[in-house]
């Protein structure tokens, strides 16, 4: 029984791996570079580096990297995420946060939220 409770969320967690990977490698594929920023941001995921992002275009298809329109669009995206609400319903959905709040003032606050709403949904 107790390997159950192991392999079943290891094995969660790393389909959710591969299916941010392949979304991820979507937007990249095409040069969706505002798509990606999109989605990076509104999964809470840390911005990418202009290097990391022509990396990662390097390996799929080499073409140019427009930080501008990821930076624009990450902002507009984790700016939403980041919304003192969204910290319960993040916890509610069992979803990591990994911190892409701690630049704005709130950040502190969120996590606060987001780490007693895990307390207050593990109690039940």
């Amino acid at each position: 029984m107790i390997k159950f409770y192991f392999i079943l969320p290891f094995t969660l967690f790393l389909f959710a791996c591969a299916s941010t990977s392949s979304q991820t490698d979507t937007f990249i594929a095409s040069s969706d570079w505002q798509a990606l920023g999109t989605y990076d941001g509104s999964e809470g995921l840390p911005e990418k580096s202009q290097s990391t992002l022509q990396e990662l275009s390097n390996r799929s298809n080499g073409g140019e990297v427009d930080y501008k329109k990821y930076q624009d669009s990450y902002l507009a995206a984790v700016t939403i995420y980041c919304k003192p609400t969204n910290a319960n319903m993040l916890a509610l959905l069992g979803k990591p946060y990994l911190h892409a709040c701690d630049r704005f003032p709130n950040g502190l606050f969120f996590y606060q939220d987001y780490i007693n709403a895990l307390r207050n949904n593990s109690s039940r």
